[in-house]
């Protein structure tokens, strides 16, 4: 007996709810319509019995339960749609922070590239202001210092008019120096550059169009080897020759700082010259 009430038992616990309840609704009015028939098949004539009122009550209760299944349906399928709807905006955003991506990556190239280029035309940059001070020293555009030579040049003390100095024979000193690297050169406080001129006037040199006497102090700036570097040149050693064979007074002493003022401004300009072409050729022009 008490195998079959366990049985029973677990047989109500895996009948689903609606079933269960539909079912013993009906074994009941089945044990009434039983137990009516036994005692002559009297009823009651008003309102209906418990048994029927328990169907009725089991088919609102069934009716819910019908309701209640497509109402969750509905929402099933609504959340389902709710779903769908949010992957298909997840993978919009996931194709839109793609793009943005790419975007950020091409961006960082393109900087990349620009910082490249940025250094590219620093290097450019610091070689040309590099060049820029060169030339403004080698054309005389700014005073310049530094370590060089100071030689004293003046006439024969006998007054001999060959043992005057001329132009020639400091164009000569002159030109020695630049030949032994010479960077700065100034002749009585008067800056040189490819533009000056050392030419007779009358007795008298002019340097920069302006009238020297002597004695002519001829500075130069190119470091502790000058001296030495001078009298290996052509210039130097023809001007020393020079010296000697007329008698002029040369004092030469190497000096650790110097100081040579700017070429004055009629002499900072630029000057450049262009290959013609065309007809004009000078090629062309030749005999």
């Amino acid at each position: 007996m008490t195998d079959t009430r366990v049985q029973d038992a677990g047989d109500r616990a895996r009948t689903p709810l609606l079933d269960l309840v539909t079912r013993e609704s009906l074994d009941l009015d089945y044990e009434d319509v039983a137990r009516r028939r036994r005692t002559g098949g009297t009823s009651h004539a008003s309102g209906p019995t418990p048994h029927r009122g328990a169907a009725v009550a089991v088919a609102l209760f069934g009716l819910l339960v019908a309701v209640a299944a497509v109402q969750n349906s509905r929402n099933a399928d609504a959340d389902e749609a709710s779903r769908a709807a949010l992957v298909d905006r997840i993978d919009l955003r996931k194709e839109a922070l793609a793009s943005v991506q790419d975007r950020i990556d091409k961006q960082e190239e393109a900087n990349d590239k620009t910082v490249g280029q940025l250094v590219s035309l620093g290097s450019a940059a610091e070689d040309a202001e590099q060049r820029r001070a060169e030339l403004s020293l080698e054309t005389g555009f700014v005073a310049v210092s530094g370590s060089g030579l100071r030689i004293t040049v003046d006439d024969q003390p006998q007054g001999d008019p060959d043992g005057r100095v001329r132009a020639t024979d400091l164009r000569l000193l002159v030109n020695g120096l630049w030949q032994a690297g010479a960077e700065a050169i100034a002749v009585n406080g008067r800056r040189l550059t490819s533009l000056s001129a050392i030419v007779n006037s009358d007795i008298a040199i002019q340097v920069n169009k302006g009238p020297l006497s002597p004695p002519y102090v001829v500075q130069a700036i190119g470091g502790t080897n000058l001296q030495a570097d001078l009298v290996e040149t052509d210039s130097g050693l023809t001007f020393f020759a020079l010296a000697e064979q007329f008698g002029f007074v040369v004092q030469r002493e190497n000096v650790s700082s110097l100081l040579l003022p700017a070429a004055p401004p009629s002499l900072q300009r630029l000057i450049h010259a262009e290959r013609p072409s065309g007809p004009g050729d000078l090629e062309d022009q030749n005999p």
